[in-house]
């Protein structure tokens, strides 16, 4: 533990130093910092008194200008800093401390943001989010957001199709706030997550509630953007994702999350967000800085595969920008993950995840084998600008709809639903139940596709403009991928370092469909996710839906969130269990919690521990329907 001494703000900082035992139940009044180091190459030092006399220390200057602010000029205050608190050169006892960093943060009294020194954009910025914060109410499990006070003077605040009434400098102001490192570190996400409402942010001398904070924001990510400003947006959706946790994610959640946050070391990829994961998902990992990245990357792997059955990480998985001493099943998680959004991604639905290894060698996984690439079409060049203009997306889009039509011949006009929905990887509005207006209409889109052949006029600007929201669908579906033809006439997406010959491959415990590359010794490497329309809801596993049922993500009132459901049009109910799967097995039973009316958690009579796997989803569930389940051997 810290103990800032008192002094004025230009006096020389004096501190020491004292071992504590943390006891959760009798909490330490103390306050933890949430900061980011700054260079560390710019130092200024502290003094630290010690039973052998003053003793000197250098810290970073953010980290100086922090404790400036932080200090009292008449008592002491009690703080725990990492960068002073840790030895960071002592390995042992930085994975020690490492271990017990939820505990710290979560038994801190109150846990203090800093986001650096105050300067005139800050001041303007701070007082605008506190204006704002005070101006509105906020029910957080609705998000729904009303007047403080009826008699607002601006009747528009609450508009959310208008821009908030703010001069150029103001906005300005907020976006040099939230743009700070602070926002952009991997730490303080489960730094704020574990603080919970006791959380205070300061700027300088400026200083405001979280929950104040988190107010101002979901308003400003609510209403219009300002056109001045088209970067905005980005920097206020990455301070309300920070301010919005509040729920422990699954572990591909939490990786997607804090894929794009800077860290110095990348084991924190790992390290760094245990606590954020749920308690019966997280992994069981004790930090440990005396092995590589690479290490930590496979440990993380082997827990998720062969402990919790869970292989849906394996989606992260690229041949392209890989540590070069990792199997292919294990992703590189210090590159921006990058998993293109598949909706209702279940290919082997809530399948019993099913992994092996012995001593180094391979890893074994269960699966059934698709389908075979026999030829790849590129469709954007890696040296395209970036993002592409819409005529050239257009361009890409017409091109591949000739191509296919010349090799589909007869069979193009009743493959066209199919072919939107495997180029835009079936992310459509009328697969939400109710229909969601934020997204395009899949019927609407393969109309838009005909165009594209039909249309003989120029392609200007001003012709593509409304087809716009089509296109943006169609090029964050494909912008990293290639369509790919297999012999058994599948289309399909997958990765750019596909070939043919590689093997499309549906594996229990993975929600999409993975492209292997068969090696001469009959073992595979992942090259990487791919998307075939046909064998993305099960179809593979359980047979094709009966024809009066859809699969969508329905809106349940009482979680405020969308979860898969199938609905049977024609008789107008739905139901959250897939109805192709028949009844449980003999032995098993579903239990009762507090979310079954969503999705279910199977038990045995004779087992303790319950899972959300299904039963009927083994590999030994699948062979008795006829299934063909094989064992992959992964390098």
């Amino acid at each position: 533990m810290l103990k800032l001494c008192p002094g004025g703000l230009d006096k020389e900082i004096t501190l020491s130093l004292a071992s504590v035992f943390l006891d959760i139940d009798k909490p330490l009044k103390y306050h933890a910092l949430s900061y980011t180091w700054g260079n560390p190459t710019k130092t200024k030092v502290v003094i630290v008194q010690t039973s052998d006399g003053p003793r000197v220390l250098p810290v970073t200057d953010n980290l100086y200008t922090a404790l400036q602010h932080l200090r009292n000029g008449d008592q002491a205050r009690y703080l725990w800093v990492d960068a002073i608190c840790i030895n960071q050169e002592n390995i042992t006892e930085r994975n020690a401390q490492v271990a017990n960093m939820a505990d710290i943060y979560r038994s801190a009294a109150l846990v203090v943001i800093w986001l650096g020194p105050g300067d005139d954009h800050s001041k303007i910025a701070m007082e605008t989010i506190s204006n704002i914060s005070s101006r509105i109410k906020v029910e957080w499990t609705t998000h729904n957001i009303e007047l403080a006070h009826p008699k607002d003077p601006d009747s528009d605040l609450l508009s959310f199709e208008k821009e908030l009434k703010l001069d150029q400098d103001v906005w300005d102001s907020l976006d040099h706030l939230l743009n700070r490192e602070w926002f952009y570190r991997l730490w303080i996400w489960q730094e704020v997550f574990l603080a919970e409402d006791r959380a205070q942010l300061m700027c300088g001398f400026s200083s405001m509630t979280w929950d104040s904070f988190r107010k101002a924001i979901l308003l400003l990510v609510e209403k219009r953007q300002p056109s001045s400003l088209p970067g905005f947006l980005t920097a206020v959706t990455r301070a309300w994702r920070i301010a919005s946790l509040r729920d422990r994610l699954s572990i591909a959640e939490v990786l997607e999350i804090t894929t794009n946050a800077r860290c110095s070391d990348q084991r924190d990829r790992v390290y760094g967000v245990l606590e954020l994961i749920w308690k019966a998902a997280r992994p069981n990992l004790q930090p440990d800085y005396t092995k590589s990245t690479a290490e930590v990357f496979q440990d993380l792997m082997l827990v998720m595969l062969l402990t919790h059955r869970d292989l849906s990480l394996l989606r992260y998985c690229k041949s392209l920008n890989k540590h070069t001493d990792m199997p292919s099943w294990v992703p590189d998680f210090s590159k921006p993950l990058g998993a293109p959004e598949v909706l209702l991604p279940r290919t082997c639905w809530n399948s019993y995840g099913h992994a092996r290894r012995v001593n180094e060698g391979p890893l074994t996984v269960c699966g059934c084998r698709t389908a075979t690439v026999t030829q790849t079409v590129g469709i954007f060049n890696d040296g395209d600008s970036f993002p592409p203009s819409y005529l050239r997306i257009f361009a890409a889009l017409r091109s591949l709809l000739y191509l296919l039509r010349e090799k589909l011949l007869a069979d193009f006009d009743s493959r066209v639903e199919l072919i939107c929905r495997t180029l835009c990887r079936n992310n459509f509005g009328d697969c939400y139940e109710p229909i969601s207006d934020n997204l395009v209409n899949s019927e609407q889109t393969a109309k838009f596709f005909m165009t594209c052949l039909t249309f003989s006029g120029e392609v200007s600007d001003e012709f593509l403009a409304p087809f716009t929201p089509y296109l943006d669908v169609f090029y964050a579906s494909v912008s990293n991928s290639q369509l790919v033809f297999t012999a058994e006439g599948f289309l399909g997406l997958a990765p750019k370092m596909s070939r043919p010959d590689d093997v499309v491959v549906a594996i229990l415990g993975c929600q999409t469909s993975m492209i292997l590359n068969p090696l001469e010794n009959g073992q595979f490497n992942i090259v990487g996710e791919c998307y075939v329309h046909e064998v993305m809801t099960g179809n593979l596993f359980l047979g094709p839906l009966a024809e009066d049922w859809q699969r969508v993500w329905r809106y349940d009132e009482e979680t405020q969130g969308y979860w898969d459901a199938f609905v049977d049009r024609r008789k107008g109910k739905w139901q959250f269990e897939d109805p192709r799967l028949g009844p449980l097995p003999d032995g098993w039973f579903t239990e009762e919690h507090s979310m079954q009316h969503v999705y279910h958690v199977f038990r045995t009579v004779s087992e303790d521990s319950s899972t959300e796997n299904d039963p009927r989803m083994t590999p030994e569930a699948l062979s008795a329907r006829g299934v063909d389940i094989q064992e992959f051997n992964l390098v």
